[in-house]
């Protein structure tokens, strides 16, 4: 079979011969520099950020890349750095990241609600349900299951902490993209 036809999606042997070596994960720095070096204007790639951060704080697990999709269509941004940056909100951060817009939305509210503890135990129980029927079954069983007492704080939170942090992040990324872009000119005037 040839490399072309090779279903698999395995790399090259590395430079000492040995077989192919699995994918690197990359460090948050590596993903920093990543962004940095963007082929794009500075605004895009800061307007980018700005929306990943925002949806990454927004209760959209599941639909995060279809929204910055769609959001594409109607506002010139990077879509690689709203995407890299959505990836935040994963299994491990997504119950503190949903606990404090459950929180803050119901302070916008002025109610009160569950404990951290009994909306993780509210979650865990809501997703175990939802994991035996499919993405879409799964996310009607989630709302369902959390109710409405959960999921309007839930989206009112993730609005008002998405936009704080979007708000926050558009100026630093494009303060940090111009900074690394300004520095690279000046080292590659020295090299002339």
């Amino acid at each position: 079979m040839t490399e072309e036809m090779n279903p698999t999606n395995e790399r090259e042997p590395n430079a000492a011969g040995q077989g192919p070596q699995p994918k690197e994960k990359l460090s948050f720095r590596q993903m920093y520099r990543k962004l940095l070096q963007l082929d794009d204007t500075p605004h895009s790639i800061a307007l980018g950020a700005a929306l990943g951060m925002f949806i990454t704080f927004t209760p959209t697990v599941g639909i995060q890349v279809l929204i910055v999709l769609i959001l594409s269509m109607v506002v010139r941004f990077n879509r690689f750095a709203a995407i890299v940056l959505i990836y935040l909100s994963n299994p491990v951060t997504i119950i503190p990241i949903y606990y404090a817009d459950y929180v803050i939305g119901l302070f916008v509210q002025g109610e009160s609600g569950l404990s951290l503890e009994e909306f993780g135990l509210l979650w865990d129980q809501s997703v175990s349900t939802a994991g035996e029927v499919g993405f879409w079954g799964a996310t009607q069983v989630l709302f369902k299951s959390l109710g409405t007492d959960v999921i309007i704080p839930m989206f009112i939170g993730g609005g008002v902490l998405g936009g704080f942090v979007g708000v926050v992040t558009y100026p630093l990324t494009l303060s940090w993209v111009q900074r690394y872009r300004e520095g690279r000119q000046g080292d590659n005037h020295q090299d002339s």
